[in-house]
């Protein structure tokens, strides 16, 4: 059975987001940084989040180590943004650092 590309897979559970926003009132637009307390609930490589006009510089996640995004893809179509790590995440806690 084919997954529907609207709804996210269920392999990780936000648990806490901390968010800081630093709009820029003449351009409309804004900075920010989000760091998502999220539980893995199976081992991945890739992680799936809603994205509309959003874009991001900057993703890590951290367990015991802290591990660098190595590619990032946006779509437009389906408003999500997949970020790619180079070593498998493991199950268990972590914070996703955008």
């Amino acid at each position: 059975m084919q997954r529907n590309p609207y709804i996210l897979p269920k392999i990780i559970k936000p648990i806490k987001y901390y968010i800081e926003l630093n709009p820029n009132l003449e351009t409309l637009n804004f900075n920010g940084k989000e760091d998502i307390e999220i539980k893995i609930l199976k081992n991945t490589k890739n992680i799936i989040m809603n994205s509309k006009d959003i874009k991001t510089n900057k993703v890590e996640i951290k367990q015991k180590n802290i591990l660098k995004v190595s590619k990032i893809i946006y779509n437009k179509k389906y408003e999500t943004v997949t970020f790619i790590f180079p070593k498998v995440i493991k199950k268990g806690n972590a914070i996703l650092d955008i």
